[in-house]
């Protein structure tokens, strides 16, 4: 089965927690900035898309996240035959930036909780990086499925066999 879901915000990443001494000598570990709100927002958006789902075999998740364009990537050529049109292009391309990929696809992972209660079965999926097309708003689209069945090992052959097989190329 394939669910599909998608998170009309900012693409963030999980940040590595931080950790703080209280008087009492206890430590306490904490996150900055607003990753609560954010888990929330991947939670209320995937919730209709998984809602009554536990997934507990082998899973897929695959990630895009989508970056709003900067300043640069909006500019426009000036004169001549291209004027008026985007210099670097009107489609998606790579966002080579913060956040790393990993703490998106962790962000995300940390966020299905309620209905992916051990992140160890998400066996593989690919996590993209990219700045929107022109006209596109930033969001991150999430799809989650069953992992693919790999084929059986393969067999080897018996001791006495390989055995044989290296004798002969004495």
């Amino acid at each position: 089965m394939t669910y599909t879901f998608t998170v009309p915000l900012v693409p963030k990443g999980a940040s590595r927690p931080r950790f703080a001494r209280l008087p009492s000598g206890q430590v306490r570990t904490y996150q900055t900035g607003d990753l609560q709100n954010w888990k929330a927002a991947v939670a209320s958006c995937a919730a209709s898309a998984l809602q009554g789902v536990s997934l507990t075999g082998p899973t897929c998740v695959d990630i895009v996240a989508v970056f709003p364009r900067t300043k640069e990537l909006l500019r426009v050529h000036g004169r001549g035959p291209n004027k008026g049109l985007p210099v670097h292009g009107s489609g998606r391309f790579w966002c080579p930036q913060k956040p790393d990929r990993d703490n998106i696809d962790k962000g995300i992972l940390d966020a299905l909780v309620p209905w992916l209660p051990d992140d160890k079965v998400v066996v593989c999926g690919e996590t993209y990086k990219v700045y929107a097309a022109i006209g596109e708003a930033p969001h991150v689209e999430v799809t989650i499925q069953d992992a693919p069945i790999l084929p059986l090992p393969i067999q080897l052959p018996a001791r006495e066999q390989a055995q044989e097989k290296w004798e002969d190329h004495d």
